[in-house]
């Protein structure tokens, strides 16, 4: 599963748009990575370069070039992955809502694909989404035991977002192609829990929901926020696991509940 969407047979009304690190998992798929290392030494210095230059798509692949150098294989890496534990409740809901016909699913994510990916297999979960909008990672044609990241972005107009990725260019781009297969969502639900899920709200209308993970930045914002909530501001409704996320949207969708 790769960026690009899954049709369905009937026109969804509802989109949503799911973060992973810590809204799907519980831990940062890309700091766990860092576990792995043999030597505390190599990872320090790692994360001591990335304090100098802020630069995830550097990070990720020195780690990357890291522990190919100290012999762990791209599926010790993936096992990690899939070892990691996800919020309760979560698969069930990614489930739930993603095989509902009238419902679509996708993620957007700052991790990368091929973490992503094997995370929905462990979980069973391919099915459930329509696509997985991330940063792609490939094994080295001319190494096999090496993996190389992509930017999900090699350029953007964003002031604010990091430059391999902007959800909003992502989010917009996603609604401008399905209008033009005659596609329109009547509600949009953004869950998250970071300061980069909440670029992509801007596109949000009245009907729609943010829906931050309480105690974490989204959620923060989206306090600080509320004293200048216009009639274009859409709803906001906190959650602290899959199973809150799962009745809240449903209850929405059936038009039985309100911004929180």
């Amino acid at each position: 599963m790769a960026n690009f969407l899954k049709e369905k047979n009937t026109k969804p009304k509802y989109l949503f748009v799911v973060d992973c690190d810590e809204t799907i998992t519980a831990k940062d798929t890309g700091t766990t990575m860092f576990n792995l290392f043999t030597s505390k030494q190599t990872s320090d210095q790692i994360w001591d370069q990335y304090n100098i230059d802020q630069d995830w798509p550097k990070l990720m692949q020195r780690g990357f070039d890291a522990l190919c150098e100290e012999g762990v294989s791209p599926e010790e890496i993936l096992k990690g992955q899939r070892e990691l534990p996800v919020i309760q409740g979560m698969p069930k809901f990614i489930r739930t809502i993603g095989n509902r016909p009238d419902c679509q699913l996708v993620i957007s994510s700052d991790s990368n694909i091929m973490f992503i990916n094997s995370l929905l297999q462990k979980h069973k979960l391919e099915k459930s989404v329509s696509a997985v909008f991330s940063n792609p990672v490939e094994r080295d044609p001319q190494r096999k035991d090496r993996l190389v990241y992509h930017p999900h972005h090699k350029s953007h107009s964003c002031q604010t977002c990091p430059e391999n990725m902007c959800k909003r260019e992502v989010l917009r781009k996603l609604l401008e192609t399905q209008k033009e297969k005659g596609i329109t969502y009547e509600r949009i639900f953004v869950v998250g829990d970071g300061v980069n899920d909440h670029c992509q709200c801007v596109l949000l209308r009245s009907q729609d929901f943010i829906m931050p993970r309480m105690g974490y930045p989204l959620h923060d914002i989206t306090k600080e926020s509320r004293h200048v909530k216009n009639i274009t501001s859409p709803g906001v409704l906190p959650w602290i696991d899959g199973e809150q996320v799962l009745s809240l949207t449903l209850n929405a969708i059936n038009g039985t509940i309100e911004s929180i």
